[in-house]
């Protein structure tokens, strides 16, 4: 999160350098609890950050083009049903 241009998708420390993907696996492998992304990050991304770092991702590895719009109704009782999924402490604390 923090980048520039789009597809640019590094995270960045505070003085601005981006972290290594073994730093990022060295603190999952050690972490005994769930993080916040300010833990993992050392800043919090704004909203927009997190949507464009996202679809950054799925287009680079799903391809194509992503792009904002408007749930179905299948979707929507899809999402309401996952959201109470990974909502919940069951979820956070599994191990």
């Amino acid at each position: 999160l923090g980048g520039g241009e789009r597809g640019e998708c590094g995270q960045r420390g505070e003085r601005g350098e981006h972290r290594e993907r073994g730093e990022w696996r060295e603190r999952r492998e050690r972490r005994e609890r769930p993080v916040t992304l300010v833990e993992l990050l050392d800043m919090l991304p704004s909203w927009e950050e997190m949507v464009g770092a996202l679809r950054d991702g799925f287009e680079r590895s799903l391809g194509g083009v992503w792009e904002a719009g408007v749930l179905s109704d299948a979707e929507a009782v899809l999402a309401e049903g996952l959201e109470r999924r990974y909502r919940s402490r069951e979820w956070t604390w599994r191990r």
